[in-house]
């Protein structure tokens, strides 16, 4: 049950808008409990991370596909929108911060979708409380594109602006050490 209260916070307080549905998806491969809401919004209170050794560490991240959180390794990732996969073991440092990434993984190229990640990273750059966000290929993703904040993500196979906007509106709200800036 504690597992799941910050999403029946999150319910109760109508901060989780239009999709408010919810099924418990049950333990993942990993034992950490996730909560699917209505559009294919996943959540999971995450357990304490900590810093591995090295950013090649395969016990980077906490099983979660697409990831939400876990062991990462010490560095994080300047904010940007690359166009060279950066490694997954960074980017949930960034999580970690507060940050959002959005990735995608489009083997036979998907222009208008990476198009559409970029202008999501674009019109938040005019917001100091919005920049901290990085867009990054990552072909171990299962799906073409994901959106995650830590302990919050969505994939899927095209952009669907509603489920972007549930997880962008999770940002810094269970990172644990939130706010913190993403150096360009």
């Amino acid at each position: 049950m504690r597992l799941l209260l910050p999403t029946l916070a999150c319910l109760a307080a109508s901060a989780c808008s239009a999709r408010a549905g919810q099924q418990d998806a049950g333990p993942s491969d990993s034992g950490i409990q996730v909560v699917v809401l209505d559009g294919g919004v996943r959540h999971a209170a995450l357990p304490p991370a900590k810093h591995l050794a090295s950013c090649s560490d395969m016990a980077c991240g906490n099983g979660l596909e697409p990831p939400m959180g876990g062991d990462h390794c010490p560095m994080w990732l300047p904010c940007r929108a690359y166009t060279e996969a950066q490694p997954r073991c960074q980017y949930l440092h960034n999580l970690e911060h507060g940050h959002a990434v959005l990735a995608w993984n489009c083997p036979q190229g998907c222009p208008d979708l990476v198009a559409r990640l970029t202008q999501e990273f674009n019109d938040r750059q005019a917001d100091p409380s919005l920049r901290r966000i990085l867009v990054t290929p990552d072909p171990q993703l299962s799906k073409r594109m994901a959106v995650m904040v830590w302990g919050w993500a969505w994939a899927g196979d095209d952009f669907d602006e509603a489920a972007v906007r549930e997880v962008l509106s999770h940002q810094d709200l269970e990172a644990p050490e939130a706010g913190l800036g993403c150096d360009k």
